[in-house]
């Protein structure tokens, strides 16, 4: 409720005398006496902007993991980051934070890779100083796909799964069906 905020404080200060906390928290958790607010789902749906705080992500994909039907947002080759980015600077908050690090499986991953090689980790370390430096968004970024792109429907053909043979009607140049 909205006085772990205060009761967590008050703990930390005791443990860690001289020091203080500030507490984040993603906002379906309500008010609990944070000191600021974040959201998850910056790298699917866009930076997520709130007093404070910029939340932003490279982009979404998750078609590797079975059963998921999650749209799929583009990285563009690091143009959706930068675009984030933009709106981070653009939004002048506090905090910045980065989803995620290493999520290779939705395809959210900031780290080194095999595939992507360091190209992350430089734009980071690109917007990281521009944030230090007073924060020039630059001139705007236009997306591609500037909305998350839905899955295809790949129902279709259920009913043949596990078939043992195969029937294909063929009309031919004739009109014959063969």
């Amino acid at each position: 409720d909205a006085t772990l905020g205060n009761v967590l404080r008050a703990r930390f200060r005791d443990r860690f005398p001289g020091e203080s906390l500030c507490l984040v928290a993603d906002a379906s958790w309500g008010r609990i006496g944070q000191d600021l607010t974040t959201s998850w789902g910056a790298a699917l749906w866009g930076p997520q902007l709130h007093r404070g705080t910029a939340q932003i992500g490279p982009g979404y994909d998750d078609r590797a993991v079975p059963g998921r039907r999650t749209p799929v947002r583009e990285r563009e080759d690091g143009t959706f980051y930068s675009y984030s980015w933009q709106q981070a600077l653009a939004h002048h908050p506090e905090l910045v934070l980065l989803e995620t690090w290493n999520e290779m499986h939705e395809g959210t991953e900031l780290c080194a890779t095999r595939e992507g090689g360091r190209q992350y980790l430089e734009l980071t370390k690109t917007w990281i100083q521009r944030l230090r430096q007073g924060g020039d968004p630059g001139a705007p970024i236009v997306l591609q796909w500037p909305e998350p792109r839905p899955l295809p429907d790949l129902s279709w053909g259920a009913e043949a799964k596990g078939a043992t043979e195969e029937i294909a009607v063929v009309e031919s140049a004739g009109g014959d069906t063969i």
